[in-house]
């Protein structure tokens, strides 16, 4: 048995003796009487008689009164003093419980009937190991996700740190394992005897293993031959300012789950078309991570609306996606779209987080367009057409006179005109032709009916521009 009270025992013995001495001062102050004459003395003297054949039995009652009162004294001083049943103190752990609350932790394969998350099976792991804890031993509970987060001080008290584990829930981000055991590491220094217990299903990345010194014998790594190359030095200085040491702790992993196959959604998007606002087309990317063929149910909404339901059959590490086109518009811009399980091998995973995925319309929103031009029947035809486009038509004189009229626009289009001020970003510019002193590009030459022989349609200029209809004269 050892005793982990904060109060030495040399002084807690003198509290003890102080305390009991003024213990037995009150008794014996108690037992003094106060004389007190009555008249007929004889009428009472049988009844003294009788109290003095009594007297030996009520010394001992008193006696047993005092020792039980003592008795009482010493259990409470016993108490202060926290005596836990185990080894001495002098080989106490300081243990930084590491408790992984990632979102790979909700995955529902804890235990073998799949009724358990991994997050609950860290749990009970972690309350047995506290649970477990020698005399003396203090432990920190953290919680590890995006950040590395201390739930508690240093503690003895098993009840109270099992009542933090039970509040730990899982998040929706990844572990930062290098940070955790960083963190870690400092509330560790200078304590005796530190352990590091990480609680996880291990699912970290490589890059940041690599960041920790496991061994006493690592050294750091050697500079870069070249310092002034900036990919060169930038690496070497985060593998030695981010590297932990963990050279002089003891650190002991508990895994927690089993590898499962997964399939997710990897890639979601939507967009509305450039000509046609009230039309939109949906991006969806799905990728199987297991080692065995996976089915599911592809369901799109729009609101509460299902706009598509198709099956999808996934090969094993297979990526696929699916484009939705011209869909229409509608009032609700926001999108899911579903991963379902189907019946049969291979139509559920356990890993429900990355089964659903949500995106908001663009909000419909009219182009400002400014013409600068004389008149010019065929450009504001083509623009009249699309009812996303606000079309304003300026001569050149006015702009040339006040540039500012195009100010909050969206696009301005000059038409045989090229000024000698320019409207302010971040305003689209356009020039049919650019030519004349002020044309913002070099002409170097001229060549009649030319003619369009090769087309580059992977680049972005060209990502929205069809030449199928193109007449140059």
């Amino acid at each position: 048995m050892s005793f982990l009270g904060p109060i030495p025992l040399a002084v807690f013995a003198w509290i003890a003796g102080g305390a009991a001495l003024l213990a037995v001062s009150a008794y014996i102050i108690k037992m003094r009487r106060r004389r007190f004459e009555v008249p007929f003395a004889r009428l009472w003297r049988r009844v003294l008689e009788q109290k003095d054949a009594n007297s030996l039995w009520k010394h001992l009652k008193r006696l047993m009164s005092l020792l039980l009162m003592l008795l009482i004294l010493g259990v409470i001083l016993f108490a202060a003093l926290d005596p836990t049943l185990g080894g001495t103190s002098r080989a106490a752990r300081s243990v930084v419980v590491l408790l992984d609350a990632s979102a790979s932790m909700k995955a529902m394969d804890g235990d073998e009937a799949g009724t358990k998350s991994r997050l609950q099976i860290a749990k009970e792991r972690a309350k047995s190991l506290i649970d477990g804890m020698g005399g003396g031993d203090l432990a920190l509970i953290m919680k590890v996700d995006g950040q590395a987060t201390p739930m508690s001080r240093f503690s003895t008290d098993a009840p109270m740190l099992n009542k933090i584990i039970d509040g730990i829930t899982a998040s929706d981000t990844p572990a930062d394992l290098t940070r955790a055991l960083g963190a870690a590491a400092d509330a560790l220094r200078d304590r005796p005897n530190p352990l590091i217990v990480v609680i996880s299903d291990g699912a970290f990345p490589e890059a940041q293993l690599g960041l920790v010194s496991w061994d006493k014998a690592a050294a750091p790594a050697p500079p870069p031959k070249d310092p002034n190359d900036p990919k060169t030095a930038a690496a070497w200085n985060a593998k030695n300012l981010a590297a932990v040491d963990l050279s002089s702790v003891d650190v002991r992993y508990l895994p927690v789950g089993r590898r499962s196959d997964n399939v997710g959604i990897i890639a979601f998007n939507v967009r509305r078309y450039i000509a046609n606002k009230a039309a939109y087309e949906v991006y969806v990317e799905l990728q199987n991570f297991g080692t065995e063929p996976a089915h599911r149910q592809l369901r799109l909404y729009n609101g509460a609306s299902n706009v598509d339901s198709k099956r999808i059959d996934l090969a094993p590490g297979e990526r696929i996606h699916r484009v939705y086109e011209k869909l229409p518009a509608s009032e609700d811009n926001k999108l899911r779209v579903s991963l379902q399980p189907v019946e049969g091998v291979g139509g559920s995973d356990p890993f429900q987080l990355d089964d659903e995925a949500y995106a908001l319309l663009p909000a419909r929103k009219k182009q400002k367009v400014a013409m600068i031009t004389e008149d010019n029947l065929f450009l504001e035809g083509a623009l009249l057409v699309y009812d996303n486009v606000d079309p304003v038509k300026f001569k050149p004189a006015e702009y040339d006179a006040n540039p500012s009229i195009v100010d909050g626009m969206d696009v301005v289009i000059f038409d045989e005109h090229t000024p000698s001020v320019l409207p302010m970003p971040p305003a689209s510019l356009l020039f049919f032709p650019p030519t004349g002193a002020n044309s913002p590009i070099a002409i170097r030459g001229e060549s009649p009916s030319p003619r369009i022989t090769e087309i580059d349609e992977g680049h972005p200029v060209m990502r929205w521009v069809t030449m199928s209809d193109v007449y140059m004269d």
